[in-house]
């Protein structure tokens, strides 16, 4: 296959990849949660998803997955975790907690370490790591303010 081939075929597979991720229908009302006892703020869940596929789009060529909200964090209030590919030549899969009511964004995988969601099921992250040519699966907690994996054992 000549070079103007495989760049054609490489742009339509992702083309594809982003129009399956892109259609995703957006929460119609925002979520009301508490920041203190004794004070409550609505989150537009709507916007906090846009911050997030801001955060993502850093990345050239990238590729968004489902969007699964839940108190990671433990604040009491509703978090958004999704995992996204990114690259061209060498594929990276990342693992991204946005903590919407801190605006704050952890991640979970580099250039050397793929991390993907597998199921997230009452409050359990099962994600799926590489070593070698064999996936390991485990869970992904936050703790002390970073997502750890821990491999099955």
């Amino acid at each position: 296959m000549n070079k103007s081939k495989k760049i054609f075929t490489a742009l339509s597979v992702a083309a594809i990849l982003f129009s399956m991720t892109a259609c995703e229908e957006p929460l119609s009302e925002p979520i009301e949660t508490s920041a203190e006892a004794s004070a409550e703020i609505a989150i537009d869940m709507e916007q906090a998803i846009a911050e997030l596929d801001e955060y993502c789009s850093q990345e050239s060529a990238y590729v968004r997955f489902d969007n699964y909200f839940y108190d990671f964090t433990g604040d009491g209030n509703d978090d958004i975790i999704t995992s996204y590919m990114y690259g061209s030549g060498i594929v990276r899969h990342i693992i991204v907690l946005y903590d919407v009511a801190n605006q704050e964004f952890y991640s979970l995988g580099d250039d050397d370490n793929a991390y993907f969601i597998i199921s997230f099921e009452d409050g359990h992250l099962t994600a799926g790591t590489y070593s070698g040519n064999n996936e390991i699966t485990g869970t992904v907690e936050f703790i002390d303010n970073e997502l750890v994996f821990y491999r099955d054992s």
